[in-house]
């Protein structure tokens, strides 16, 4: 959470693209350079929330009978202790997401990634694999 609560934009710090093609080319890729590591670590937490979510969904299912789900019995309430777990896991998932939406600066920093990875996708390596996580932001 303090990952992206204390987060910056750091496409704000970068020069604006301008000049030849060849000039072009050399600022896109130290753009991309700069930014690959710190977005490489917000793809990781986004990822870590998707996980989360998935293993929340899991649990639930495991936790309420198919059966009771489809009569609306009343189902066997778990203990305390696990109810407190599950919703502390999912207050933590959805002020992640929260996070993520409110802070522009996000936004702005994906959208300078993305046009910096577009224009130098042929010199980097693992291209095809970063362009799949980029399609999924």
């Amino acid at each position: 959470i303090s990952t992206l609560y204390t987060y910056r934009s750091i496409a704000r710090a970068l020069p604006t693209v301008s000049g030849d093609d060849g000039m072009k080319k050399k600022m896109y890729a130290a753009s991309f350079e700069v930014l690959h590591p710190h977005i490489s670590r917000i793809k990781a937490l986004m990822y870590f929330k998707d996980e989360v979510v998935t293993q929340f969904c899991n649990n639930m299912a495991l936790l309420v009978p198919q059966d009771a789900r489809k009569r609306n019995d009343d189902v066997r309430i778990p203990c305390e202790g696990l109810q407190l777990a599950l919703i502390s896991a999912l207050d933590v998932v959805v002020l992640l997401d929260s996070l993520k939406d409110t802070k522009a600066c996000l936004n702005n920093d994906f959208s300078t990634y993305k046009r910096a990875f577009a224009a130098v996708r042929g010199d980097v390596p693992n291209a095809e694999r970063i362009q799949q996580e980029n399609n999924l932001l």
